[in-house]
Order: C-alpha cells, then structure tokens, then sequence
C-alpha cells in the first residue's frame, strides 16, 4: 500500500534554512542544487516507508565524496532530516546520490553509469541484510570465501567479486550492478590485488558513490585510490577477530550504521543460543535510532525459555528498548531443548 510524504515540503525547506541559519554557505551552494524528494522503499517485511532522496549533480556528487571540506555534508543533511522528520511516521533515513548524467556529456561510446534495480538489487543480495562489496585477487580466493561464510550469520551478504584477466561484458556487468547498490565495500589489500586494475577500478567506483570503503591488510598496505585509507588486520587472520572488527566499524560508521539495524535485529530475534542474542546486542548498542515498526517487533518477541530465562540477556533487551523509548512486555515463551549456552569463542562456529 502507498503512503503518503509528510509535509514533505516543510522537510524540504528545513534543511535549506538550517544550513542558512546555522552560516554553512557551502554546504547550502551545494543542497541548492540538489533535487530533493521522497523515495519510497519496502523494507524486509514488506512495510513501505520513505527516505528523503537528495540527488546532486554528477560534478557535485563527486566533490561531496572527495573534498575534505564537504565530508561532513552528507552527514549534516541526514541530521537536519532527521530533525525534521521527527514528527513522522514515515520517514526513516536519508539517501545521498548522483542525478542520471544527460545524453550530450557522454562521448566516444563511454556507458551511461548503471543503478542497479530493486529487482536486481534483490537478486544479488536477497533481503533484509547488509549488502558488502569484496575487491580481491582471484590469488586471495581461499580467504575471501571463508570471510563471506563468517558473515553470513550476522546477515552481510558479500558480493565475492572473482578477477579475470578478460571478465565477459555479462560478468562485468554483474560487478557493476553489485558496486551499484552496495552498503560498503571491503578491499582485501595484497601483491596481486595491489597491481589488479580490476580492484583499483572497483574501489575507485565505491569512493565515486561516497559509500564506506576499508581496508584488509592481508600482506601489503593497500595502494591507488585505497592507499588513503587507513588498513587493519587481526593477527593470524582470525575470521571472528576480523567479523567482530569489520562489525564495530560498520556500527560505528554513519554511513553504513544505518543499513545495519534490520540485520542485526534479525540476527537477535531468530537467536537461538545466549552467545548469538550477546553477539547482536553488543552491535545493537551502537545503533543511533531504531524504526518504530522493528521496536514493535523487538518488544512482542517471544524467544526459547533458556534464552527468555537468561536474566542478563532479558535485561540488555528491556535497556535497549528503553534507549528508544519503548518498555518491553512478558512474553510467553516457544518450546526450546536445545542449550543455549557455548564454551566456544564464536558463538556462530556450528553454523
């Protein structure tokens, strides 16, 4: 079912009086020329809810994503919408983008950029999780898949895009569509990928969107566009030290913060042992703002009995929906033998 924008208008002008007010002149040179409008998407649950769309000029855009001095654009316009749509029941986030680029400024058979489809976004990703973008060498293989198996029970999907010295036009644009519509994207820093044109284009790509890019070291500091970015890694690669690492980041990060509420609640009400609701509760504690309809579902959640019986566990939750403003009610619990509990480091290892 529609619905319909909250007096979308006032949310408009808002934004465009606070930068006045507040003396941000660049910032207000650079919305004026933005086309502002309400977007509406479907969430994993199949509610409709809108974001306000700030579509900037090409030229623009790329400025926002690489001028230092317009870094914390995006960041001030997702605060002042926040602000002024306080009061509704509609509107969850805000999208920064890129206006379409007109006919007469491509030359010389260059494609037109590609945005990948609700359809298409649906079939690369699925539904309901954090969409991750992984540049790698086909040499560093072996490790990339391990990463995506470990993020899977925290609901990142990874695109695992595989380096061919000629990828076919069909495959290539598949890495397109995904480097499209990704939250963020993680390069995985090696000898190869280093010396890859392959992952220098895909990662100069995701700076061009303005979406998080991070590092992996997993031999060699990354160079080209990612040479900026300051590269991490856990000792002896350990798949849950780099999960639990990549996780705080994506939690922390504005940018992608955001995009991980749903995940991560799921991750918590499909819960199954003590290790997993601590593992989702931690990250959740991160979380700045969580929809009305997801604290619905988190305060009527029935979990097993070892779970609901968990007095610590119970009480991190009632905390975390008193943070927002809601108080938890008794649940009758589900039927549940199985042991909640896990000796074991990871608390996802069995999966």
């Amino acid at each position: 079912m529609s619905i319909t924008p909250f007096s979308f208008e006032h949310i408009r002008d808002y934004i465009g009086c606070a930068f006045k007010e507040q003396g941000l002149n660049k910032f207000l040179h650079i919305y004026q020329q933005a086309e502002v409008e309400p977007v509406e998407r479907t969430d994993q649950w199949q509610e409709s809810f809108l974001v306000v769309r700030v579509a900037l000029p090409p030229r623009t855009h790329r400025q926002v994503s690489s001028d230092k001095s317009c870094f914390k654009f995006e960041e001030t316009v997702t605060k002042l919408a926040n602000q002024a749509t306080a009061g509704s029941p509609h509107f969850r986030s805000t999208e920064i983008t890129s206006l379409p680029i007109s006919d007469d400024s491509w030359r010389g058979g260059i494609a037109r950029p590609i945005n990948a489809s609700m359809d298409e976004t649906t079939r690369l990703w699925g539904e309901g999780c954090f969409r991750l973008f992984l540049s790698h060498s086909s040499s560093d293989k072996s490790f990339a898949t391990r990463l995506k198996d470990a993020l899977s029970p925290v609901n990142i999907n990874v695109f695992v895009a595989h380096e061919d010295i000629e990828p076919n036009l069909e495959w290539q644009n598949e890495i397109k569509l995904a480097l499209s519509s990704c939250h963020a994207l993680l390069y995985l820093a090696s000898p190869k990928a280093n010396t890859s044109v392959w992952c220098q284009q895909e990662v100069g790509w995701a700076l061009g969107r303005g979406v998080f890019v991070t590092s992996y070291k997993l031999k060699y500091d990354p160079v080209g566009f990612a040479s900026p970015l300051q590269g991490w890694k856990s000792a002896r690669h350990d798949l849950p030290t780099v999960r639990r690492e990549l996780l705080t980041m994506l939690a922390k990060e504005d940018r992608t913060e955001p995009a991980l509420r749903i995940p991560l609640v799921q991750v918590l009400l499909d819960a199954d042992t003590a290790g997993k609701a601590i593992y989702a509760l931690e990250f959740l504690n991160y979380v700045k703002a969580l929809d009305k309809d997801i604290l619905k579902r988190l305060q009527m959640a029935t979990f097993p009995p070892k779970l609901s019986e968990h007095e610590e566990i119970m009480q991190d939750i009632s905390e975390l929906l008193s943070k927002h403003g809601v108080v938890r009610e008794e649940r009758r619990t589900t039927d549940d033998d199985s042991d909640p509990f896990s000796d074991d480091f990871d608390p996802f290892e069995s999966d």
